[in-house]
């Protein structure tokens, strides 16, 4: 007997005794984006960020990142006054940008 006709003979005599098969339910979670504000017993409260959201906070962290760096090469004379006016303009505008 092929294995075919095995698997079919094992699944008429599963569905003949009641038996069910589990399924995967066709809600998909959602990622949650976001702050957790509160939890008490069962509710959970979460203040919602979006993708852009995410990305802003991300490119201002790098700007601030650059911007001390920056001045501390600066600090221990590795970079001219005129190299960190020039590099603190870009930092500028990226950071009118976000």
């Amino acid at each position: 007997m092929s294995i075919h006709c095995k698997l079919g003979a094992l699944f008429v005599a599963a569905a003949s005794l009641g038996v069910s098969f589990a399924q995967a339910a066709d809600i998909k979670p959602e990622r949650i984006r976001g702050d957790v504000v509160s939890f008490k017993g069962e509710i959970l409260t979460v203040h919602r960020n979006s993708g852009a959201d995410d990305a802003r906070h991300l490119r201002d962290a790098a700007v601030k990142a650059e911007r001390q760096e920056l001045i501390r090469l600066w600090r221990e004379n590795q970079i001219s006054d005129e190299v960190l006016h020039h590099i603190e303009e870009d930092l500028d505008y990226q950071e009118s940008r976000i």
